[in-house]
């Protein structure tokens, strides 16, 4: 789900770090909560800009249960390219995610809520996505749905996201990652395609990362972000706690 830290790695990384000698180990907790921070030189989502091409602070906690359920609320900054409003994008999100051996399901309810005076944005997505972990890439495809989109009717935002890890550089892990998407919007006029390519360097307490996107959207089109769409570059800092 997205945007979420998957409930396996959050409780792997408690697991790794509540002991401090062998004979203190446990089990790790059923449950647990995960923050995070995200600095970005342009919050870029679906391939269109949603700062308008500005920087970005994004910030999210999370409750994780062991068995699959979560839930949680991320919030960032946010200006519309239409009006040069800016506010609070935040959005509280449910969902299940679970390990099946080497295949990963994720679901869950999203409500998109953008403070401000303006133009109404709010509206709900429902998504489901399923991944599968090769021996060194894991690929996701997924869904989202909107039965009530600002723009006026139906939604939908299908993708595939890739990870593959590449190698170390010194001591640096580095990994790239791909993200290839199509937004059906209300309007025949509204529909584009966006792709993204990543390359991140997970470093001892932040993890930095590039990335490069394209999104197949003309600049007059009536989606937020759309006269900031094209061909974009940012660079983000991401930190887990």
């Amino acid at each position: 789900m997205n945007p979420s830290t998957s409930a396996r790695a959050t409780f792997a990384l408690l697991a790794a770090t509540v002991t401090s000698a062998p004979a203190l180990a446990q089990e790790p907790p059923a449950s647990a909560i995960a923050a995070s921070l995200t600095f970005s030189t342009d919050r870029m989502w679906r391939g269109l800009s949603q700062t308008a091409g500005g920087p970005a602070v994004a910030g999210e906690v999370k409750w994780n249960h062991r068995a699959g359920p979560f839930v949680g609320l991320w919030a960032a900054n946010y200006e519309s390219d239409s009006s040069s409003e800016a506010g609070i994008a935040s959005l509280p999100f449910v969902g299940f995610n679970r390990d099946f051996g080497r295949v990963n399901l994720d679901t869950g309810y999203l409500y998109r809520h953008y403070s401000g005076r303006g133009r109404e944005r709010d509206f709900n997505e429902v998504t489901v996505s399923v991944a599968y972990r090769f021996s060194r890439l894991s690929a996701r495809l997924g869904i989202f749905h909107s039965g009530d989109h600002y723009l006026g009717g139906d939604s939908v935002y299908s993708y595939l996201d890739t990870r593959i890890p590449l190698g170390t550089l010194g001591k640096t892990p580095i990994v790239l990652s791909t993200h290839l998407g199509r937004a059906d919007l209300p309007g025949a006029d509204s529909d584009y395609a966006d792709l993204q390519v990543s390359l991140a360097a997970r470093m001892r307490w932040v993890t930095c990362a590039l990335h490069v996107s394209h999104a197949t959207i003309d600049d007059e089109g009536r989606e937020e972000g759309a006269r900031h769409g094209g061909t974009r570059a940012a660079i983000s800092i991401f930190k887990l706690f």
